[in-house]
């Protein structure tokens, strides 16, 4: 989205004070004809005056009202210089790099709604996105201007004339009506009011505009609300899910899930000896993908879908309204001392109180429930372009998943390729590579699943660890039948090597706009990291006992303390020998991102590895994919290098 791509879009324009704005956009028409299914997005505005209580109160009604969307001036922005961000809405603003404080932003409460937003078109005083809704495109624009004036229908001004004239130019309608003013405030035994806040709209957004009114009682800002409606054609289908979580498993009926279970598998004939008879890749391939459907169809039985979240906001009292002069003043400080004396009550509740969770879950409670919803920033290139959602992604995906290039290759890096040839079939026994290890048993199984949290987000599939243990235990010999035809056959289904790549923004950078600014984690299915957790017990099994004896990292019960301890005492050891030390520190960039797979297999012989366990590595690594979701984009991607950050085989690869 760029400034002449914003004038194809019918145009609303929201401003916080009558005048003009060097930065313009030019508004284009739209066709009305062939709507035969119309819905309203409902809209509000208002000038918060940099208030908490009345960005808080303003969240709070617009819930109770059903609001699409929040065009505010002036709303508060803490110490950090922008509006933070809510659980349940998006905030539309200019991001860091910024000259001063926003005062301008559209916040975003219905998550069905898909916006696109273009950060060359934000400022400190505007905000403008582009809102999909059904078959609309709806470009909306909130303004904040500098300096004010009073200005009514009674008199105008120079600035009211500019006003005018820039909407002239550009086809611009305003919708206020003259019967109730945007401003009223005492001061003294005076009441000053004016038409301060202004909403226009294009001409092919003029007939779906309806229902504007000023509305008093909503924020105690000295700006009344205005809240409007627009008719758009269609229904707007629900936004792609940016999560995996899909089943609502706290309110699981657990005897009729297994019950279910019991009968998908009876249906499909699925048994230990069809599986015990599978003889190729293909053949395991088709019998996960059974076993899934199987899980799905039980889910769908016995466990209700996770609805939308709605927009969650602090709840908050009362407004006195209605009163006038002096006792207006008095009652609204009255209301402003109740209001700060019950946050201080619930916060002195919170911190006497004594739950079951500790210190920290608390903590991290509010952290997790306090970067929810956080919005994607689309993404630009090196030389400034900014990407649409799908580009946006694939960026991302280009980024982190580089891909494996021969072209760079020296002879070294040849040689070792040619060796393991670059195969995804499974390698023969021969001097370098002992016979097969023996089946995996059910005590492996039961141990793998005990170490995953019931919380912890389930991969594409939507299956989360609890749902995967009621699956697995229903029928515990058909699964392990399953993982070890893995392992005989020395290969991986496909169906658990395809990721779902979680972007987390790392904190403090200035330019969320760049790839670097992220980190990507993988969310893969659970009952594939089932496998992949037996799989790295036998490896460390093996391999573990021929590592360097100063290993830390990745390393069963040995961590950060055990090598700081040990540097310390060596440290210690030489300064009363009177010896000069030298330290290096040194930082492998990207090391699970570039891990070579090549050079995996390679040390996989020279530590003698049993041939089915280098052969089920060798299926893990092949054939991978990712799909990587971000801003409503979505792209996917094979990968030939490098290990999933969040994978159960990724830390010991990377040692």
């Amino acid at each position: 989205m760029n400034p002449n791509q914003l004038a194809t879009y019918i145009l609303l324009l929201a401003a916080g004070a009558l005048a003009a704005e060097d930065r313009t956009y030019t508004a284009g028409g739209s066709s009305t004809e062939g709507c035969t299914d119309r819905v309203s997005l409902r809209f509000i505005q208002s000038n918060l005056q940099r208030s908490k209580l009345a960005t808080t109160e303003l969240l709070v009604e617009a819930e109770r009202r059903k609001i699409t969307v929040a065009l505010v001036q002036e709303p508060y922005i803490e110490n950090i210089g922008e509006l933070r961000r809510y659980p349940g809405c998006r905030v539309v603003q200019k991001t860091a790099p910024r000259r001063g404080p926003v005062k301008a932003a559209i916040i975003i409460l219905n998550s069905d709604v898909d916006v696109e937003e273009d950060q060359t078109l934000n400022g400190e005083n505007v905000a403008a996105a582009v809102i999909k809704a059904g078959n609309c495109r709806i470009g909306v624009v909130s303004v904040y201007f500098e300096g004010d004036m009073p200005i009514g229908p009674e008199r105008n001004d120079a600035r009211g004339v500019d006003l005018c004239d820039f909407l002239d130019s550009e086809g611009l309608h305003i919708l206020n009506e003259v019967n109730t003013p945007t401003f009223e405030v005492y001061r003294g035994d005076r009441l000053l009011k004016s038409m301060v806040d202004v909403t226009e709209c294009s001409s092919a957004l003029l007939d779906r505009a309806e229902g504007w009114q000023v509305v008093r009682d909503v924020t105690s800002s000295d700006h009344n609300a205005v809240t409007f409606a627009v008719r758009v054609e269609g229904r707007s289908n629900p936004r792609p899910l940016s999560g995996t979580r899909i089943y609502n498993t706290a309110k699981a009926r657990w005897s009729e899930f297994g019950t279910a279970m019991a009968a998908a598998l009876n249906e499909r004939t699925l048994t230990v000896e069809m599986v015990k008879s599978v003889s190729s890749c293909d053949q395991l391939d088709e019998v996960v993908e059974t076993y899934t459907e199987c899980i799905q169809q039980s889910c769908d039985a016995a466990i209700p879908r996770c609805a939308h979240q709605e927009a969650a906001h602090p709840k908050c009292g009362p407004q006195q309204a209605g009163v006038r002069g002096r006792r207006y003043v008095q009652a609204r400080e009255v209301y402003e001392r109740a209001v700060a004396k019950a946050q201080t009550t619930s916060w002195k509740r919170f911190c006497s109180a004594q739950y079951r969770e500790s210190l920290w879950d608390g903590i991290y409670r509010v952290i997790r429930e306090t970067g929810k919803n956080r919005e994607d920033v689309l993404l630009k290139t090196d030389l400034g372009q900014v990407l649409g959602p799908d580009q946006s992604a694939t960026l991302l995906a280009e980024t982190f998943f580089p891909d494996d290039r021969v072209d760079t290759d020296d002879p070294y890096h040849t040689e070792v390729r040619r060796q393991t040839d670059g195969s995804s079939q499974p390698p023969e026994a021969s001097g370098n590579l002992p016979g097969v290890n023996p089946p995996f048993t059910g005590a492996e199984i039961r141990f793998a699943l005990k170490a995953f949290h019931l919380r912890k987000a389930p991969g594409i599939d939507g299956f989360t660890s609890d749902i995967c243990q009621a699956a697995i235990f229903r029928d515990l010999g058909l699964f392990l039948a399953m993982a070890n035809k893995c392992l005989e056959l020395g290969y991986f289904p496909r169906a658990w090597k395809v990721a779902t790549i979680k972007v987390i923004p790392k904190p403090g950078k200035e330019d969320y706009a760049r790839p670097k600014s992220y980190r990507p984690i993988g969310l893969l299915p659970v009952l594939g990291k089932t496998v992949e957790r037996m799989l790295v017990g036998r490896l460390q099994w093996h391999l573990m006992p021929k590592l360097q004896a100063t290993q830390y990292g990745f390393t069963p019960q040995r961590g950060t303390e055990d090598a700081l301890y040990d540097l310390m005492t060596y440290i210690y050891k030489e300064l009363n020998l009177k010896k000069i030390i030298l330290m290096v520190s040194l930082e492998i960039e990207g090391a699970f991102d570039n891990a070579w797979w090549s050079a995996l297999e390679t040390q996989l012989r020279a530590q003698n590895c049993p041939v089915n366990l280098h052969g089920m590595v060798r299926g893990y690594l092949w054939d991978r994919e990712v799909v990587v979701r971000y801003a409503g984009g979505e792209c996917r991607k094979g990968t030939s290098k490098g290990c999933i950050q969040g994978s159960i085989v990724g830390p010991t690869f990377a040692t």
